[in-house]
């Protein structure tokens, strides 16, 4: 797993760029927008698609291709594969079919969002939000009473939050911007 930047192509490793070059492949959710990275940092490595349309009948062929010796870069739009898009599901066959799996750290937005909130860091829950309304409001709802104390991350549409986090009031953070929080 190779983490991408989240907005600034610079941001990227310069580990996670030797990576990106020397393996077979890159599976990618959108070849379009790993194209363009690539381009930038003149990457011709090729790519194979892998989203969560079509993960299941991916997941076979790429762990045939790292069986048979292949090094396969796995690469979200941005920021670090397997938060909240299907490459867990690969790397839990990998783990179970005996291929050996190793990530590249790098740009994760769960946690930029949580460095500049202001929020405890030390304890905290990170949850994505469902499609369904009714499971987004039952998983917030877990989530709140799990959290106890905890700074709570929840991922999803900036029009979908506020009808499950309760009507938002703004706040100020530790640094003086503003954030959202629900009642």
């Amino acid at each position: 797993m190779v983490a991408t930047p989240i907005g600034n192509a610079a941001d990227i490793t310069l580990r996670a760029l030797d990576t990106l070059r020397r393996a077979d492949a890159i599976a990618c959710e959108d070849t379009r927008v790993t194209a363009k990275l690539m381009g930038i940092h003149g990457i011709h490595t090729p790519f194979v698609s892998y989203h969560e349309h079509n993960a299941a009948k991916m997941r076979p062929v790429l762990i045939g291709r790292m069986k048979a010796g292949e090094s396969i870069a796995l690469v979200t739009d941005a920021g670090t594969p397997l938060v909240s898009d299907p490459g867990y599901k690969l790397v839990r066959e990998c783990v179970a079919e005996g291929v050996a799996v190793t990530t590249l750290p790098g740009a994760s937005a769960p946690l930029v969002a949580l460095v500049l909130s202001g929020l405890p860091t030390d304890r905290f829950l990170f949850a994505r939000l469902p499609a369904q309304q009714e499971q987004r409001a039952a998983r917030h709802r877990r989530g709140t009473e799990e959290r106890s104390g905890h700074a709570g991350l929840l991922r999803g549409r900036r029009q979908r939050l506020p009808e499950v986090a309760g009507r938002p009031r703004r706040t100020s953070s530790a640094r003086g911007r503003p954030r959202w929080r629900g009642n």
